[in-house]
């Protein structure tokens, strides 16, 4: 159901659960629909995800970054690049 399913997985009772929660303006049965939409999806391991990209902008005058040949490892904090800040002496 929509733009976003590139690998054209189809359930029924998945899109009745979306048309339902597209069409209810109240938020906690709307939240409840969405829930029970997420848990068939979950449970019909119609998503596998592969890659999680995180990313991290940072806008500031003064701000460098150098590229370091460590390896990104998902989850710990330390990426491809480290952001340092110039100092004026």
């Amino acid at each position: 159901m929509g733009a976003g399913n590139s690998g054209r997985y189809s359930n029924s009772a998945l899109d009745v659960k979306l048309r339902q929660a597209l069409t209810t303006f109240d938020e906690a049965k709307r939240n409840t629909l969405l829930a029970e939409a997420s848990d068939i999806a979950f449970n019909d391991v119609a998503l596998l995800p592969l890659h999680h990209e995180v990313l991290v902008a940072a806008a500031r005058k003064g701000l460098s970054y150098k590229t370091t040949r460590r390896p990104i490892h998902a989850g710990d904090g330390r990426g491809a690049r480290r952001v340092s800040r110039k100092t004026k002496r």
